[in-house]
């Protein structure tokens, strides 16, 4: 591998300042990439040249002390053109030094100090009104609450993890109540980090996840399709066939007819419910005792 392919993989690995809205990722980002590759470089641009220089030094630096921090700052001033889109490296390409090009890249995008309170302050009250959203996820509330403390911390705003986590707990929904009271009243909760009550609240909402679907669970058996299942499918060894009334089959003469309660036939565990017909002129062996013998809808006689 050539040289100048090495220093192309190399450069691949610096993280791109593109505008604003990357500014906050690049400034993390950045820093670590230089240190990883160079910690004297990165001292080079926060603090110059002579932020390099060994402790216990003479002031009045010799020529070859001199000439390893120039080298070491114009490596640093390298890297970080190298990290900025065209349009950015145009407003701030008449820097000499690592140092002043990059306060110059902060005071772009981050403002003076009267800039720089104002919007501490915005976000404090960002963090002070916080508060769920109607029909909210866990997720987005945490991305919401997060991307306001990870901004505050960008700024000198001291904050607690204490204080966090008391605001983060109050601001859930009254569907958590019991997770949040559980949390706040756990032996160390003033020792808790900010991730740790993260974490608790994502497990917390595993489970009430996991309960929502075990109550959703339909029963295997279903009634509604029970009755409209052919008969057959309903008789087992221990269960008797629901009865089933035959419709009247025609009767071969004109006579009125009229329907009476037929016999029950046992087969095994089942019954079936059969309708007879008879005439009206067999009301009179009826009323003496006897049951006529009619036939079924099949033609055969039924049993008496």
């Amino acid at each position: 591998m050539s040289g100048y392919e090495e220093q192309e993989v190399s450069t691949n690995n610096i993280p791109r300042l593109y505008g604003q809205e990357n500014f906050t990722k690049w400034k993390v980002l950045f820093e670590a990439a230089v240190c990883y590759n160079d910690v004297d470089m990165w001292k080079s641009i926060k603090e110059g040249p002579q932020g390099i220089e060994e402790d216990g030094a003479n002031p009045t630096a010799t020529a070859a002390v001199r000439e390893r921090m120039r080298k070491v700052d114009d490596k640093a001033l390298a890297m970080l053109k190298l990290a900025l889109s065209w349009e950015i490296l145009t407003k701030v390409a008449h820097h000499t030094t690592a140092k002043k090009m990059y306060d110059a890249i902060l005071e772009m995008f981050e403002g003076n100090t009267e800039l720089k309170n104002i919007k501490k302050q915005r976000l404090k009250q960002q963090l002070e009104r916080f508060k769920y959203k109607d029909g909210e996820r866990l997720k987005s509330i945490l991305e919401r609450f997060l991307a306001i403390v990870n901004d505050l911390r960008t700024t000198d705003y001291v904050m607690t993890d204490f204080d966090l986590n008391t605001k983060l707990l109050n601001s859930m929904p009254k569907e958590w109540y019991t997770t949040c009271k559980f949390i706040l009243q756990k032996p160390n909760f003033n020792d808790l980090k900010l991730d740790d009550v993260v974490c608790f609240l994502q497990a917390a909402e595993i489970e009430m996840i996991e309960n929502e679907m075990i109550k959703e669970e339909k029963p295997c058996f279903n009634l509604s399709n029970a009755l409209i299942a052919p008969m057959g499918n309903l008789t087992t060894k221990n269960q008797q066939q629901i009865p089933i009334i035959e419709e009247p089959v025609e009767h071969s003469n004109d006579t009125p007819k009229s329907f009476v309660g037929g016999s029950t036939s046992s087969h095994g565990n089942q019954q079936r419910f059969n309708v007879q017909l008879i005439d009206d002129t067999d009301t009179a062996s009826m009323a003496s005792g006897q049951i006529p013998h009619t036939g079924s809808g099949n033609g055969q006689g039924s049993e008496t």
